[in-house]
């Protein structure tokens, strides 16, 4: 987790500067609009807040600059002594930065002359891609979570990056932490030329693109990398190489070697591990408090598996634009109290906005990745259970009281489903236990809301409540005789009947 730390802050800043803008944008200089402009010969000696389509900084800027746009440019005019705050689709700084870049969007370009005016400057940012040309200098580090990172500038920082391809081409003074994808794969798409210039290369880690290339990047400190296979750098660093493979992809039948091996079924237990313990602490507690929100949708998805999964998808399906719906319709009604009133009513709005927005979603994906799956596993141990204690009694005799507990039934489910789509056999059966994991999560997503429907339109006409169909049928009494070969409602008639003719 230290490693996501900078890039979290930032991610948490740049929503919060955003948030202050809707509110203070008309005390400070700032525009909004379709194409905005900052002239050559503008001078701003204060924070600048914008709301634009598009923007282009040709003038100077003395502070921090901070909105959101289709595409900014800091053209090579520009002059910027502050911050960069941008959320955006494309950013292309050309000028002069004073201090640090945080952007999160599609594509940021550092290119041409390009120069930061401080030492210490980073850049972090999240997107697509970043590229960082052959003639810029970054002074400090280099932040990136994303697809991939083209850096043929020189950086006098460390690197830091998570994505699938890491291009490396000048000097990097200090260490590299890397997660990159495997080198034998593909790049999603050859471009993306319907949004912005981005060029998708190959997932890995290089240092030159190939053997024709002048430039090989060097790495002055350490390279601690994540990947799936290793890759040659005997030529390009000069600390230390620290190497793990990706156990999320590996195969424990491919593994290289035996600390590989153990790394793999170590990664596999603590996962499999923590997925017990989350899904296992979820279903017991729900078996406590609200016991029929497990086990009336058990039944369903016991009973009527295709009607639960098929809902479930339907309810899935449906999630998608009615998200983009409601982030849409927020925007909107933030939108028209800004332009209607200047007041700290538009800040208020954003904040609770944003909290209905994240609750909202957070509580359906609460309810489809864990509920769901809590709801599926309890079916599958309450089914081997009861198969258990169906075996125990034909061939031990009288079961112990322990196989007939609800709670164990979530132990022992969640402990099978998940040592099952966590077992490591490679990208296709790793495909196939997502697969799973879906369909376990979609069945248990749509079995809640089929009891939910149930409560509003059938409760009162069900003789017996749901969860007690999943109880055992009770034994037969003891004076029961089994041998006693009397048909059922055959025990009345008179003397010397034979049958009903036909």
């Amino acid at each position: 987790m230290r490693r996501f730390r900078h890039l979290w802050i930032s991610l948490f800043l740049i929503c919060f500067s955003l948030l202050g803008f809707v509110g203070r944008v008309e005390a400070t200089d700032g525009l909004r609009g379709d194409e905005c402009i900052v002239t050559e010969d503008e001078i701003i000696l204060q924070d600048f807040y914008f709301f634009c389509n598009t923007l282009v900084v040709y003038g100077y800027i003395s502070g921090d600059i901070v909105g959101i746009a289709s595409e900014v440019t800091i053209a090579r005019e520009g002059h910027v002594t502050g911050d960069i705050w941008i959320v955006g689709g494309q950013l292309t700084i050309e000028g002069v930065v004073g201090d640090d870049i945080h952007f999160v969007g599609a594509d940021l370009d550092v290119t041409g002359l390009a120069r930061f005016s401080q030492q210490g400057s980073d850049i972090i940012a999240a997107g697509i891609s970043l590229q960082i040309d052959e003639r810029v200098v970054i002074p400090g580090d280099v932040i990136y979570y994303g697809y991939q990172a083209i850096l043929e500038g020189a950086i006098n920082g460390n690197i830091d990056f998570q994505g699938q391809s890491l291009l490396i081409q000048n000097n990097v003074a200090g260490s590299v932490n890397a997660i990159v994808g495997d080198q034998e794969g593909n790049a999603p798409l050859s471009s993306l030329p319907l949004l912005y210039s981005v060029d998708f290369r190959k997932p890995g880690l290089y240092f030159s693109t190939s053997s024709d290339d002048e430039r090989q990047g060097y790495v002055n400190g350490d390279l601690t990398y994540e990947a799936p296979q290793r890759i040659s750098t005997r030529d390009n660093i000069g600390g230390r190489v620290r190497y793990s493979q990706a156990v999320g992809q590996a195969s424990i039948t491919q593994a290289e070697q035996p600390d590989t091996f153990l790394q793999i079924v170590g990664n596999y237990i603590l996962v499999t591990a923590r997925d017990v313990t989350a899904l296992g602490l979820i279903g017991v507690l729900m078996l406590k408090y609200v016991s029929p929100l497990l086990t009336e949708p058990g039944y369903r998805v016991q009973t009527k598996p295709f009607s639960a999964f098929s809902w479930g998808l339907i309810l899935f399906l449906l999630s998608i634009p009615s998200a983009l719906f409601v982030v849409l319709l927020s925007l909107l009604i933030l939108l028209v109290i800004f332009v209607i009133t200047i007041s700290e009513l538009t800040l208020m709005t954003a904040i609770i906005l944003t909290v209905l927005n994240l609750g909202l979603m957070g509580g359906f994906l609460f309810l489809l990745i864990f509920m769901g799956r809590v709801i599926t596993s309890f079916v599958v141990g309450y089914v081997l259970l009861r198969w258990i204690r169906q075996l125990w009694l034909r061939y031990i005799g009288s079961p112990p009281s322990i196989l007939s507990e609800l709670w164990l039934s979530v132990l022992l489910g969640v402990t099978v489903v998940a040592l099952a789509v966590r077992l490591p056999l490679g990208s296709f059966v790793g495909l196939l236990q997502l697969f799973i994991t879906g369909v376990v999560a979609i069945a248990g997503l749509g079995a809640i809301f089929m009891y939910l429907r149930d409560l509003r339109y059938i409760t009162d006409r069900r003789d017996l409540p749901l969860s007690e169909r999943m109880k055992p049928i009770p034994p037969p009494p003891e004076d029961f005789d089994f041998d006693l070969e009397i048909p059922v409602g055959m025990d009345n008639l008179p003397p010397g009947f034979a049958g009903f003719d036909e």
